[in-house]
């Protein structure tokens, strides 16, 4: 299985989640469908309790996933509203939010003013290959997708000791 978010790596030390991907599911629940794509927005946080309910496991509590099994029965079923991840580029972050129709990227320095970031905005309706940033004219949607997004963490680097 793999999320709307498919796993790549953007360094050794910097797993991240950040390319769009379809669900596919290579076997389903007996009532599911075979092979099925799903437009669903999906974390990766969300496959455990997910394979948790799918054998028959409690899911515990306080987790940040959900499971997303009734996707595989129906791949028509939403998931999400948007799901977010975290990237690094030349000393700033970026932290991002995916809704089924955008994407918007906040870019900048961890504990910088808010102010401070530069904003990528993409309509996947009219621009499915984020050739146009289109943030400058839409203020509305990213107020509305930052307000999402700040409701989030904000970003923090991962630093990790080099053993030499």
């Amino acid at each position: 299985m793999v999320g709307t978010w498919g796993i790549t790596a953007c360094g050794a030390s910097t797993p991240i989640t950040n390319k769009p991907r379809g669900f596919r599911s290579p076997s389903p629940p007996p009532d599911g469908a075979r092979g099925a794509a799903s437009p669903a927005l999906i974390e990766t946080v969300d496959l455990y309790p997910t394979l948790s309910e799918l054998a028959g496991l409690p899911i515990p509590a306080g987790l940040d996933g959900q499971s997303f099994s009734g996707v595989i029965a129906d791949p028509t079923m939403p998931a999400r509203d948007f799901v977010t991840h975290v990237s690094p580029r030349g000393g700033r972050l970026g932290r991002a939010i995916r809704t089924e129709r955008y994407r918007m990227v906040e870019w900048k320095k961890p504990g910088d003013a808010r102010d401070t970031a530069e904003i990528e905005l993409y309509d996947y309706q009219s621009d499915p290959l984020e050739t146009k940033n289109i943030a400058a004219t839409a203020p509305e949607t990213v107020a509305m997708l930052r307000a999402k997004l700040d409701a989030q963490p904000e970003a923090k680097p991962q630093w990790r000791r080099r053993n030499n």
